[in-house]
């Protein structure tokens, strides 16, 4: 990005903010503890700036997952329906951590966007370039670092000249582990840097790091690993999960099972993570529409040399994300046929990588 037009945004969104008495955070899906964390600097920040005299109101659209819960002062995260929300009552809304409308305003946000003033919303995200900052263009931030949390830190904190205290500190922290897996993934140059300077402000690094799992969650992760498949050939681990499979883990795991983020877990510890197998995709048939399949994948920080998101891409899907961690979807196809355009555009790359 720009560093004029970076810091051109930054302004316009600092002025915003101070001429706001009601802000709506809206922390993007799936939720995780940067998009959660963000929010809750950001709700930090302006009590700083305006001196307590702002009103801010945080919100997710979707369940809040296991692994947020001992996010500190998570219960200032309030869950609702959409169609609960009055936009209207709002001064500026916050889109934190995506670059997509779909994570915010559901599968149908011009629903939602059609009654909602272009000039109130502003988008503060570290992925790759989306659709979002092409309609706001003068009111996003968006750096790739290692979490957006970093990125409200080093445009907004830190150039406020606000002291941190250790509410704020344990946000920041926060996030950093969640997008880095306890810094095992996602790392940049001055990740570690940041990191020390917010266990320097006094930070409980052994609270924050806790990361208890439930046993459903363990279950679910050996439920899963049976039902990887692992193609030698193009070094991948992968995961069908057609309505047949869906039904069978209903049954046996509950009707929740699958909104609870049940997959974290086994994408932390096992998705490109198992020797000789840098890449896991996980491929979802759609319950609806058999011809919509959704794709998550996690590929090695370390031995992996195929770009995951461009071959996606070449087969159709539209995906967002980071190079080691996304998702997506395409639409008009089956998953099995998915399932074999990758596979067969994997080992075209892995042949031509062999070649070099």
């Amino acid at each position: 990005m720009d560093i004029q037009l970076l810091e051109q945004n930054r302004i316009n969104i600092l002025n915003k903010l101070l001429n706001s008495r009601k802000i709506l955070v809206i922390a993007s899906k799936p939720i995780d503890k940067d998009s959660i964390c963000t929010a809750l600097s950001i709700d930090w920040f302006v009590r700083k700036i305006g001196n307590n005299l702002i009103d801010t109101d945080i919100v997710v659209f979707s369940n809040m997952p296991f692994e947020v819960s001992f996010v500190p002062n998570v219960d200032k995260v309030k869950q609702f329906y959409i169609r609960e929300i009055d936009f209207n009552k709002y001064d500026c809304i916050i889109l934190v951590d995506g670059n997509s409308w779909k994570q915010f305003f559901t599968i149908h946000p011009e629903r939602y966007l059609s009654n909602i003033e272009k000039s109130k919303l502003i988008n503060i995200d570290h992925h790759f370039e989306g659709e979002i900052e092409k309609y706001i263009y003068d009111s996003f931030v968006r750096v790739e670092d290692v979490c957006t949390a970093k990125v409200f830190y080093d445009y907004f904190i830190s150039k406020s000249n606000l002291q941190l205290d250790i509410e704020v500190a344990e946000y920041l922290f926060s996030a950093v582990i969640g997008d880095t897996g306890n810094f095992r993934h996602g790392i940049k140059q001055d990740t570690f840097k940041f990191a020390q300077m917010l266990v320097d402000v006094g930070i409980n690094v052994s609270k924050l790091t806790y990361s208890p799992i439930q046993r459903i969650s363990i279950d679910i992760m050996f439920w899963m690993y049976k039902n990887t498949i692992f193609v030698d050939e193009i070094k991948c681990m992968i995961f069908k999960l057609d309505n047949k499979l869906r039904q069978e883990a209903t049954i046996v795991f509950g009707k929740s099972w699958e909104f609870d983020n049940y997959d974290f877990w086994y994408k932390l510890y096992f998705g490109g993570n198992i020797l000789n197998y840098p890449y896991f995709l996980k491929f979802s048939e759609d319950e609806i529409s058999k011809k919509r399949v959704r794709i998550s994948w996690r590929r090695s920080n370390w031995n992996a040399d195929v770009n995951i998101m461009e071959v996606l891409k070449s087969c159709g899907f539209v995906v967002g994300g980071h190079i080691n961690a996304g998702g997506g979807y395409v639409e008009n196809i089956s998953i099995d046929e998915a399932i074999e355009s990758f596979i067969t555009k994997m080992k075209v790359q892995e042949q031509s990588r062999l070649k070099q």
